[in-house]
């Protein structure tokens, strides 16, 4: 098993229970929409994109294109998170899932540019 393969699976899970999560607008998303003054109609939708992302990345595993193309998306989509956090003037140990997750995902498109 390669380390794309495996920063994948990684992404792909965390994507899928946190995109569910705010898709379902459990209890504790609609708090962390509410901390990020985002209407929950919205932050479902951004539950469905993280699903989708999250399959992308799944196929992007024998659809390389495909798969660099989501892990872009993804880290973009972790600045958008860095930027909300900081718009809440949240603590810097709000920031850290967000920056492993932009750094995976930076990681992830450089192991299949470069493969």
């Amino acid at each position: 098993m390669s380390l794309a393969t495996i920063i994948t699976a990684l992404l792909v899970l965390l994507f899928i229970v946190t995109g569910a999560s705010k898709a379902l607008a459990t209890s504790r998303s609609r708090t962390d929409a509410e901390h990020f003054a985002i209407p929950v109609h919205r932050f479902r939708l951004l539950g469905l994109f993280e699903l989708a992302l999250a399959a992308a990345l799944a196929i992007g595993v024998v659809v390389p294109p495909l798969g660099a193309v989501a892990a872009t998306a993804a880290a973009t989509l972790m600045v958008a998170a860095l930027i909300y956090h900081r718009l809440a003037h949240d603590q810097a140990s709000a920031y850290l899932p967000a920056v492993v997750t932009f750094v995976a995902s930076v990681a992830l498109v450089t192991l299949i540019a470069t493969s």
